[in-house]
């Protein structure tokens, strides 16, 4: 009997040491470790935020830039396409007879095409016409169907106009348009009179945020026939010669506009500029 309580008490230190080991092969994570885990998930989360803040930024930046792309690049191929036709249709598309000035001049573009010109804006006459549904919701403006024929010759006007107090440095003397809050190229088409007298601008704007006069970069740039002195930037003319006077004489004209973004950029804090460059070189110029 001793010999078996020996043995049994003998086995009861073992059991105890046994459930010990078990208890402190299960214990939790100590203090440092906690803290060396947080540290690492706070690096980790600290990481995909600012992926996530650099994701949204560059989606920012990349829509800031499009807008002003879009509208440049829209009321630039509009203003191509409207001053290559200037002069349409002249007087020689009709019979003798049929247009006579005074009386039905809405339907020829009598006097030339091109009416007035500087740096910053041009007026013109051309039958670019608007259908029907080209109201900017149905089509907009700068649709192809846009400018069909109409059987009425426009007076067309772009001007660039400047907020109160932005006629200053490269934009002196430019019309102050007291509704606008940045620098803003103006657009208006009216019908041509039909006893051929002048017509009223009614404008409206065209493209927001234009900083050539700010940057003294010429919006338009006429480049005439021979006789006339050759104008930097404009291609050779020799075989288009011109005896007639300025506006009347220009074959070519050079659209350079550059637009800015109205916000900055988040990442780099400076504006956004693009500049957009076209040229239209008449159909029907005056002989």
């Amino acid at each position: 009997m001793g010999w078996i309580g020996m043995a049994v008490g003998g086995q009861t230190p073992r059991k105890a040491e046994g459930r010990m080991d078990m208890m402190g092969r299960e214990r939790g994570f100590s203090l440092v470790e906690m803290i060396v885990a947080m540290g690492v998930m706070v690096l980790v989360i600290a990481s995909v935020l600012q992926m996530l803040s650099q994701t949204q930024q560059r989606f920012v930046t990349t829509a800031a830039q499009e807008d002003p792309t879009a509208a440049g690049r829209e009321a630039l191929d509009l203003m191509t396409r409207e001053i290559r036709l200037s002069g349409y249709p002249p007087p020689s598309s009709y019979p003798p007879g049929v247009i006579v000035a005074g009386t039905n001049e809405q339907y020829v573009a009598i006097g030339g095409g091109i009416l007035a010109a500087n740096p910053y804006a041009v007026q013109f006459e051309a039958d670019i016409g608007i259908p029907a549904g080209c109201n900017g919701t149905t089509l907009q403006l700068a649709d192809y169907r846009c400018t069909s024929n109409s059987g009425v010759v426009s007076v067309i006007n772009y001007e660039l106009q400047v907020p109160t107090g932005g006629n200053v440095g490269g934009c002196a003397g430019l019309t102050v348009n007291n509704a606008l809050t940045m620098p803003t190229l103006m657009r208006s088409q009216m019908p041509k009179n039909a006893n051929g007298t002048a017509v009223v601008p009614v404008f409206d704007p065209f493209v927001n945020n234009v900083m050539n006069c700010n940057l003294s970069l010429p919006m338009f740039t006429y480049c005439a026939g021979p006789p006339a002195a050759a104008v930097a930037g404009c291609p050779t003319m020799t075989s288009l010669p011109s005896n007639l006077p300025a506006p009347r004489n220009t074959r070519v004209v050079l659209i350079r506009i550059q637009t800015q973004t109205q916000n900055r950029d988040p990442q780099t804090g400076q504006f956004y500029t693009v500049e957009f460059f076209n040229v239209a070189q008449r159909v029907n110029p005056d002989q």
